[in-house]
C-alpha cells in the first residue's frame, strides 16, 4: 500500500501541538472542586486542562471559555449548548460530561479524562488504512453516532481530529481488533428538538470545509445525515489516502462538495488497493442531497461490514453487478454491489415547475446563448421576468432565480441589496422572502463564494443550467413550502 504523504497529512503534522509548557491556571482550583494540573490543549472556544477532582478524587478534563470569549452572547450560548448537547450523550463511544459552571466570570466544562491520540494523528503517520480496519473503527463511530441522532443531537464537526483513539486494552469488530475510540468535542453541536432560536441561521455556514456537507456549505439548517456525509469523506480518506475533495483555498473546497462528483476511492489513488464494494459504499454517503445517502448511522455500519464481507469473498455482489459503477445511481451502485436497498430512502416527491411561480432576474451586461428563463420554460415552469429586485415580489412567487453571469459583478451587487436585513426583512411583521436560487460561472470561485456569504439557497453553475436549475427550483420551493406551512 502507499505511504506517500498527502496534503491533508502535511496539513495534520503542521497543526498537531503537544503542550508541555507553564500555564497560570495550573495550581487554581477551579470551582471549589477541580485542582487544575497540567494544560493538555488550546481550541478556539478555551483551553483543556487535566484537573484532580478532590472530592471524589478521580481525575478529569476541564474545559475553560476563553476570558476574552466570556462577554460574547452567542459564543457563551454556543459553549453552554455544548455542554447540553453532551450531557444528552451515554454512550461507551462518545465522551462522557460530569459539570459544567462558572468560576471567576468564566464558564467551565468537565469531562472525562481521555488518554489517547486522535485518529488525525494516526492517518498522519499511516493513512491508507487496511479495509478491515477501517470498519472496525468507523463501525464505532456509527455506534456513537446513532445514539447522538437519536438523542436528537447533530455533531456538525465530524472529522478525524475529533475521534479520539484510547489508549488500553483494544475491541473486537467484525472479527478484527482494533483501538476503542470515543468521539469528541460537540462545541457546533446542534439539537434538533431545541425550542430556542439555533445560533447557526440559514446561509451561515459552519464545521471543518473538507468535511462539510454540501447543506453545510449552503449554510443551511442540517440533520443527521450531514454527518453520514462527513463520515462518508472519512471512510473515503481512510480507505485511498487522499479526501475527495481538497484545494488550497476553503471556498474552492465549499465548490467541490456543490458541484463535483466524487472520484470512487480505487481511482483516485489505484496503488491503495480499494476493493469496489467499498467504491460504492463510499459514493452512496457522498450523496450531494440528504435523501440520496444512506438514511441513518447503523445503515451506514451495516452497509460498511457488507462490502467487507464482499471484499473477503464471503459474500457474493449481486448478478446484476453493473459494468461502470461511476455513470449509475448511488443506489443502484449500492444494489450492484450486493448492498441492500433499503426502504423509505428514495427521494421526496417531485414538485410540478408549472404549478408555481417562479421569478427570474436575467444578467443585465452580458448577453448569452442560453437565457435563464428560456431553460426554466423548455422544463416546463410558470415563469415571470423581473426588471428589478426593489420592488416587492408577487404574494405568490416561491422561488427567485438570479442570473449573475456578468463580468461587473452588478448581479450580485443587486442581490447583495435584495438579501440584506435577512429573509424576513427583521421586523416581526415582515413578509417572508422567497429562496433565492443564483445562476453563475462555473470558472471562477470568486462568485460563488460570494452567493453562499450572501446566504442564497442554491448556486447552479452555467454549464449545468439545463439539468441542475429546474431540480435547485424545485428543492428551493419545497422548503419555502415547509417554511411557511
Amino acid at each position: 500500500m502507499s505511504k506517500r504523504k498527502t496534503k491533508q497529512q502535511e496539513g495534520r503534522e503542521s497543526s498537531t501541538v503537544v503542550v508541555d509548557q507553564p500555564d497560570p491556571m495550573v495550581g487554581e482550583r477551579v470551582g471549589d472542586r477541580y485542582e487544575i494540573e497540567a494544560l493538555l490543549g488550546v481550541g478556539g472556544m478555551g483551553r483543556v486542562y487535566r484537573a484532580f477532582h478532590a472530592e471524589l478524587e478521580r481525575e478529569v478534563a476541564v474545559k475553560l471559555m476563553h476570558p476574552e470569549l466570556c462577554a460574547d452572547r452567542r459564543r457563551v450560548e454556543r459553549f453552554r449548548r455544548e455542554a447540553l448537547a453532551t450531557s444528552r450523550l451515554s454512550h461507551p463511544c462518545s465522551v462522557t460530561v460530569y459539570d459544567f459552571g462558572e468560576w471567576e466570570g468564566m464558564l467551565y466544562l468537565v469531562m472525562e479524562l481521555i488518554s489517547g491520540r486522535p485518529l488525525g494523528l494516526e492517518m498522519h503517520r499511516n493513512l491508507p488504512f487496511d479495509a478491515e480496519l477501517t470498519v472496525a473503527l468507523l463501525s464505532q463511530v456509527c455506534d456513537a453516532l446513532e445514539a447522538a441522532h437519536e438523542a436528537k443531537v447533530v455533531h456538525r464537526d465530524l472529522k478525524p481530529e475529533n475521534v479520539m483513539l484510547l489508549d488500553g486494552p483494544e475491541v473486537v469488530v467484525e472479527g478484527f481488533s482494533c483501538p476503542r475510540l470515543k468521539v469528541v468535542d460537540f462545541g457546533l453541536a446542534l439539537l434538533l428538538d431545541d425550542g430556542r432560536d439555533r445560533l447557526t441561521k440559514e446561509g451561515a455556514a459552519a464545521g471543518t470545509p473538507i468535511y462539510m456537507s454540501p447543506e453545510q456549505c449552503r449554510g443551511e439548517l442540517v440533520d443527521h445525515r450531514s454527518d453520514i456525509y462527513s463520515l462518508g469523506i472519512m471512510l473515503y480518506e481512510l480507505l485511498c489516502g487522499e479526501a475527495p475533495f481538497d484545494a488550497p483555498a476553503p471556498q474552492e473546497i465549499l465548490m467541490q462538495h456543490l458541484l463535483r462528483e466524487p472520484t470512487p476511492p480505487s481511482e483516485r489513488n489505484p496503488e491503495a488497493g480499494v476493493h469496489s464494494a467499498f467504491d460504492a459504499v463510499a459514493l452512496w454517503a457522498l450523496g450531494k442531497e440528504p435523501e440520496s445517502r444512506p438514511q441513518s448511522a447503523a445503515v451506514l455500519r451495516e452497509e460498511m461490514q457488507t462490502a467487507l464481507a464482499i471484499s473477503r469473498g464471503e459474500v457474493q455482489p449481486s448478478s446484476a453487478r453493473k459494468a461502470s459503477i461511476v455513470n449509475a445511481d448511488r443506489r443502484a451502485r449500492a444494489v450492484a454491489y450486493g448492498l441492500p436497498e433499503r426502504e423509505g430512502e428514495s427521494a421526496p416527491s417531485g414538485i410540478d415547475l408549472a404549478a408555481i411561480e417562479i421569478a427570474v432576474l436575467e444578467a443585465e451586461s452580458v448577453s448569452f446563448s442560453r437565457s435563464v428563463t428560456a431553460c426554466l420554460r423548455a422544463a416546463r415552469a410558470a415563469v415571470q421576468t423581473v426588471t428589478s429586485l426593489e420592488a416587492p415580489l408577487g404574494a405568490g412567487v416561491v422561488a427567485l432565480v438570479v442570473d449573475v453571469r456578468d463580468d461587473a459583478g452588478a448581479g450580485l451587487d443587486r442581490l447583495a441589496a435584495h438579501m440584506q436585513g435577512g429573509r424576513g426583512g427583521g421586523g416581526a411583521g415582515a413578509i417572508e422572502k422567497p429562496p433565492v436560487v443564483v445562476v453563475g460561472p462555473d470558472d471562477s470561485v470568486e462568485p460563488m463564494a460570494r452567493a453562499l456569504e450572501l446566504g442564497v439557497d442554491h448556486y447552479v453553475p452555467a454549464s449545468q443550467m439545463a439539468v441542475k436549475l429546474p431540480k435547485a427550483v424545485k428543492r428551493a420551493a419545497r422548503r419555502y413550502a415547509k417554511r411557511k406551512g
